[in-house]
């Protein structure tokens, strides 16, 4: 895979402004947690300094979707 291609797949700027786009979105629906514990908890142990940004963007969109599921279920993630 050339560089060219590799930074097509993993470094977009279309994800990246997608991926702050949810992390201003978790931030501003859950003010309780602090930017990097939203980070760590999409991330889940991963290396942070080394995750590429299409998989940022896939932990914080699933991320989302845990949330919600959360609060679907009457767990409220803010009070937690």
């Amino acid at each position: 895979m050339s560089q060219n291609s590799y930074d097509a797949k993993h470094r977009n700027p279309q994800v990246r402004a997608q991926s702050v786009r949810v992390l201003e979105t978790l931030a501003e629906r859950y003010p309780n947690l602090r930017l990097g514990q939203i980070l760590m908890n999409a991330t889940a142990g991963r290396d942070l300094f080394n995750i590429e940004d299409d998989e940022l963007a896939l932990a914080l969109n699933q991320l989302w979707i845990t949330y919600t599921q959360f609060e679907a279920a009457g767990i409220d993630r803010r009070k937690v």
